[in-house]
């Protein structure tokens, strides 16, 4: 059954563009670890974040370019049900994930969702 995995800030604000809907092979429950892996291809980013290492943001280089490996962990998951039939129902879950670190929801808000990234971030990253 495919889940819906949506970021939040560490403030709790969902980033609507940090929303995917997968299949796991295992089901998702709170406190499980999950990385998402973004591709990119802003040399300043990468020079940054090889100043700024951190095992919850790791950066992977490949033919194709760059790859960031964002750490977040499950704080909720929410199972819903769609009553719109009048004897028919349907499921779907989703789980809401946190960054592990202000570094973490920098960059994916960066990569995602620019306008809302904070302009000190992206000043670190231009210098």
């Amino acid at each position: 059954m495919p889940i819906v995995i949506q970021v939040c800030t560490l403030a709790g604000k969902m980033i609507e563009k940090a929303r995917w809907e997968v299949e796991f092979p295992t089901g998702v429950q709170e406190g499980h670890m999950v990385a998402l892996n973004i591709p990119f291809d802003d040399t300043g980013l990468s020079g940054y974040l090889s100043r700024s290492q951190s095992p919850a943001c790791m950066v992977d280089k490949s033919q194709d370019g760059y790859s960031v490996g964002l750490s977040f962990q499950v704080k909720q998951v929410r199972h819903m049900i769609d009553v719109s039939g009048k004897n028919e129902a349907e499921a779907s879950s989703m789980a809401i994930v946190y960054p592990l670190n202000r570094l973490v929801e920098n960059v994916v808000l960066y990569l995602l969702d620019p306008s809302k990234c904070d302009s000190k971030f992206i000043h670190g990253i231009r210098t």
